[in-house]
């Protein structure tokens, strides 16, 4: 690896939040989808329905004409799981002289941080022809394995080992949902997206139970500055084959517009597939993946409400058996 011996960084973390409810009777950070002790008010139920007993609500059981016994439900909090897959294929490994693998590693630590500190588990898968067996984690609460594999990561050299054929290929990601948990979690996939638009799609229809955020490393030179004319030397990061053209206008032309085209198949793709991505640029800022999270189209269930630890029943969709006594005409 340039720029001499790797050494550990403490990187911030981000805050996330989903637009779901967690189903875990763990206690933890997020609104969940089951009732506990815990939590905030959602309603009161009759003690028959009920799946806790415990705190009887009089005032609502003095109100009930049929004298039913009626009692409070609070919101339960749960964790959830966080996963972070990182594509490792040729292009994520030479482009800018390897930032992209070093800002997913400390994308990897800030996620572990911010896991550990909202009582998550998290886990890392990192692929490109295939899965890479030391160069997973599962999700666990401690950070420390996660620690070991972003620093693995800022070491990868930049030459993928195995076939050159396969230094370009992200094919190992249709497998990673076999790493993932069965359980619904949170998973950031980073890559540059420099791999066929159909091969993403498949990969994405595999993590389709799960919340996906699409992670796209970014560069200032990804629509490259060509000249009109002379003799331009082009390398393709993601397959590793060079090309020596004479450049002229229309050429520069069809080439740019190449580039462009594919970013708008990019944008269509993540669209049809109702994604979202969160444009990163290096060096990696916990600040912009907390930016993506708060904004407005990612709003946790029951909006404000919920954010302050209310769920969906608070914001008006509560079960239809949980609703107060109506007093008796």
């Amino acid at each position: 690896m340039r720029g001499g011996a790797v050494t550990a960084r403490l990187i911030p973390p981000f805050h996330y939040q989903v637009g779901w409810l967690p189903r875990n009777r763990r206690p933890g950070e997020h609104p969940a989808g089951v009732s506990g002790d815990g939590g905030a008010f959602r309603g009161e139920r009759l003690m028959t329905d009920a799946s806790q007993a415990r705190s009887l609500s009089v005032r609502a059981t003095l109100r009930d004409p049929l004298r039913r016994l009626w009692v409070r439900e609070n919101q339960q909090r749960a964790p959830l799981d966080l996963f972070v897959l990182v594509d490792v294929s040729r292009s994520m490994r030479v482009a800018v002289d390897g930032d992209y693998c070093r800002a997913a590693a400390d994308l990897l630590a800030s996620a572990a941080l911010s896991a550990y500190r909202g009582g998550d588990r998290v886990g890392a898968v990192c692929a490109s022809a295939r899965i890479d067996p030391h160069l997973w984690v599962a999700p666990a609460r401690q950070v420390q394995p996660a620690f070991e594999l972003a620093r693995r990561l800022r070491a990868m050299p930049e030459q993928p080992a195995g076939p050159p054929k396969e230094q370009d290929s992200v094919e190992g990601m249709l497998d990673v949902w076999r790493r993932v948990s069965m359980r619904r979690s949170l998973v950031l996939l980073v890559s540059d997206f420099h791999a066929p638009i159909e091969t993403w799609t498949a990969i994405f229809d595999t993590l389709r139970h799960h919340q996906v955020v699409p992670v796209m490393m970014q560069d200032d030179a990804s629509v490259p500055v060509l000249p009109a004319w002379g003799l331009v030397h082009l390398d393709d990061s993601e397959s590793g084959h060079s090309r020596t053209l004479f450049m002229r206008p229309s050429l520069q032309r069809r080439l740019v517009a190449g580039i462009e085209q594919r970013h708008a198949r990019l944008a269509t793709m993540f669209e049809t597939l109702g994604l979202r991505p969160c444009y990163l640029r290096r060096p990696f800022d916990p600040a912009q993946l907390t930016a993506y999270f708060h904004a407005s189209g990612l709003k946790p269930p029951g909006g404000e409400a919920a954010s302050t630890g209310a769920s969906d029943a608070t914001a008006g969709t509560r079960d239809s058996r949980t609703r107060r006594p109506q007093p008796a005409r």
